[in-house]
């Protein structure tokens, strides 16, 4: 499971729990992802 980070809330990055970092997602054929990983990190229209 994703979540959005929190604190900033303008912020565009997002918490890769694969990962366990927050990122700033990538956008991809399947929507956006973890850089580091390519773990699914929700869709591009949030």
């Amino acid at each position: 499971m994703t979540h959005d980070t929190p604190g900033d809330p303008d912020s565009d990055r997002r918490w890769c729990a694969q990962c366990e970092l927050s990122v700033e997602p990538v956008v991809a054929d399947e929507g956006l992802v973890c850089p580091s990983c390519g773990a699914d990190l929700g869709s591009a229209g949030r």
